[in-house]
């Protein structure tokens, strides 16, 4: 029987014997899991243990199209993760320092795997749920790949495939963490895992302890067990918080890529940013946020050389893409600033080109494009204060129809600017603020010390006029939200743009 056949036996008849078979076909898999992230083998014991007591109590509920490698994987890990946080932070830094001493015939696969082995863990967990899937069944169930394409819906030729855009995402996720290997090293390590045995015994204790839903277990061990689905259910949303906490950590290597249509970027590792360049374009292709919130790390960039078309950008927790947009609009998102806020030297080159861009980090998105901008396009910015020709904005008492405070703050913040009338939901004044400063393309100083959150119906001329005059939307400002804009002149925040070099 396949794993899904022996749970179904176990779950619908009570089978002990189909439980000890599966308990016996994995224990030494989720025993090797726990031990390489606890590093104990007194806790490990518990944690193997609390997995498949947690196994037999959802039997019935686990559906047939689970990998249970997948699932046990899942399990054992995030069992572990509350006693793996301050060895898996010793681990990090002791890798950190083996890199800078590696010499170089560290490069070798046995260094690799060395370097690899304490952050295996973390690194698999990073993968989405299919391509860590993949990599079990081909390296850790050792499958042939028309057994894999079989157990995951492929054929064998979209199975290979899947597999090896699972070794190069991982790849890519060591690389981050500071440990760099070639794709082949790293394929030969993955094709040479082995898995540490279990105890004797502790898998006849488990089956039996497992079949009588966990009657005779010790309390520790009960009490590991008890939460492992509870963690498992709400892990998405810890996701991104934890890889960020191991960006800070270790800090981390990016690849940065630019394409010109006559001279293409010299590249250093033709292999690594070729798989970068592909990933980053299918993303593109794709165009939806789900690709986007998917993707491996990385920062593409390149001068838009496909057809001319509107610029267009998707987010997703933070990360960013983008097709053809000109470069006041790649600078105002890299710097978080609006266009009226840029000054530019007339000299500077790039201004006529339009770019495309996929931002995929997991933290500290816009850093990572600025710096793609100095390396590649030779442009920086820096904040400057100086006296400029500003509107203040104040606010003046009244009820207004056009202003009112959002009720329910549910959800982010939506804005709308289309034939005439601008439409904002559950925003800041500062929100409307850059807003404004991006139709007027003037600085704005907002004196109104409103610090509320509203919504904001705001109309101003003929339909299909999409930018106002400055008298237009001064004259609706006022009378539909009460708001006065002046013009003056005070000191005010920009951002000048300056060239490091001639591209």
């Amino acid at each position: 029987m396949n794993d899904i056949e022996l749970l179904q036996e176990f779950a619908q008849r009570g089978s002990e014997d189909a439980f000890r078979t599966l308990v016996e076909r994995h224990i030494d898999f989720v025993y090797t899991v726990a031990l390489r992230q606890i590093g104990n083998t007194h806790t490990a014991d518990e944690i193997t243990q609390a997995v498949f007591i947690d196994l037999a109590r959802k039997a019935a509920a686990i559906s047939p199209k689970t990998i249970l490698s997948g699932w046990l994987f899942r399990a054992a890990r995030f069992a572990s993760a509350k006693n793996v946080r301050s060895e898996l932070r010793r681990r990090i830094r002791e890798s950190e320092a083996a890199q800078m001493a590696m010499t170089a015939d560290d490069n070798n696969m046995e260094s690799s795997r060395e370097q690899m082995e304490p952050i295996l863990n973390e690194a698999l967990d990073e993968l989405s749920e299919k391509d860590r899937d993949a990599l079990f069944l081909r390296f850790f169930e050792k499958k042939a790949l028309k057994e894999v394409g079989e157990r995951l819906g492929l054929n064998e030729e979209a199975a290979k495939k899947r597999v090896a855009r699972a070794v190069e995402k991982l790849r890519l996720i060591f690389q981050r963490h500071g440990v760099v290997m070639p794709s082949a090293v790293l394929l030969a390590a993955l094709s040479v895992q082995t898995t540490h045995a279990a105890p004797a015994g502790l898998a006849a204790t488990i089956a039996t302890t497992a079949a009588l839903k966990g009657t005779t277990v010790v309390a520790s061990t009960l009490t590991l067990g008890k939460g492992i689905l509870n963690i498992m259910a709400i892990s998405k949303l810890k996701t991104a918080a934890a890889v960020t906490a191991a960006l800070l950590v270790v800090g981390g290597t990016t690849t940065f890529v630019l394409q010109h249509r006559a001279q293409p970027a010299t590249r250093t590792s033709a292999t690594a940013e070729s798989t970068d360049d592909a990933l980053a374009l299918e993303i593109l292709n794709r165009s939806d946020s789900r690709s986007l919130d998917d993707a491996p790390p990385l920062v593409f960039l390149r001068v838009h050389n496909g057809p001319a078309e509107n610029p267009w950008r998707i987010t997703a927790n933070g990360k960013l893409m983008g097709k053809a947009a000109p470069l006041r609009e790649l600078l105002t998102m890299a710097y978080d600033t609006s266009e009226s806020r840029l000054r530019m030297p007339v000299s500077a080159p790039w201004q006529d080109e339009r770019f495309d861009y996929v931002v995929s980090l997991p933290s500290e998105q816009k850093e990572g494009l600025q710096q793609a901008i100095r390396e590649k396009l030779g442009l920086t910015a820096q904040p400057e204060r100086r006296l400029e020709d500003v509107y203040v904005l104040s606010a003046r008492t009244g009820d207004f129809p056009g202003l009112q405070p959002t009720v329910l703050r549910g959800g982010g913040t939506s804005m709308n600017n289309n034939d005439g009338q601008l439409t904002c939901n559950n925003a800041t004044i500062n929100a409307l603020v850059r807003t404004i400063e991006q139709l007027i393309r003037r600085p704005i100083i907002d004196e109104t010390g409103l610090r509320d959150h509203y919504d904001v119906s705001l109309t101003w001329g003929e339909p299909g006029q999409k930018q106002p005059g400055p008298e237009a939307l001064k004259k609706a400002l006022a009378e539909q939200l009460g708001l006065e804009l002046t013009p003056d002149k005070r000191d005010s925040d920009i951002l000048l743009v300056r060239t490091l070099k001639t591209p």
